[in-house]
């Protein structure tokens, strides 16, 4: 019974429910149809692999969310979810930092199109000035950026290149990658 309440007594409980069970369903169904698709000749991975990849990771997601409910306890949602408190200064309109968030993306392909930054680089540094802008350059959160953006630019160069095989722009003008 205090399962059944969990999941179904509250609208909150209901909806996550039924939203998970739906990505799951999503999931199995582009994971099929992925299976579906004809053998690589020459890629070792084949094109299955991403969108099998994406369907086990909502799927994941989703058994997350349902699990997050079964730990809940009954009627938390309903009566708000209030988080902590991160910064006690009040939020000032940014049009610079908006400028600069479009700008940003724009500059991060430039530089790879243009060859002057090689991906993992121009990754790891675009990481790095976009959580600094928005973390409004903070110390302490850029000791904790730094790893970060490291990670996701060097990371993802190896996820791309070495796992999925996909071609990354590697020449810049600082020499290697």
């Amino acid at each position: 019974m205090d399962l059944r309440r969990r999941l179904w007594v509250d609208a909150a409980g209901r909806r996550d429910l039924l939203l998970a069970l739906a990505v799951i369903l999503l999931a199995l169904v582009v994971y099929w149809q992925a299976s579906l698709l004809p053998p690589p000749f020459f890629d070792p991975v084949g094109s299955a692999a991403v969108p099998k990849f994406v369907a086990l990771l909502l799927a994941l997601l989703a058994v997350g969310v349902i699990v997050e409910r079964l730990r809940a306890k009954p009627g938390a949602v309903e009566a708000g979810f209030a988080p902590e408190v991160i910064d006690d200064d009040p939020a000032e309109p940014a049009p610079w930092t908006a400028l600069a968030s479009i700008v940003l993306p724009v500059l991060y392909v430039a530089v790879m199109q243009a060859g002057w930054l090689a991906f993992a680089q121009a990754s790891t540094l675009f990481v790095l000035a976009l959580g600094a802008l928005f973390g409004r350059f903070r110390p302490r959160l850029l000791l904790l950026l730094v790893p970060v953006a490291f990670l996701a630019g060097y990371g993802l160069d190896y996820i791309f290149t070495e796992i999925l095989y996909v071609d990354l722009p590697q020449r810049s003008l600082l020499g290697g990658s």
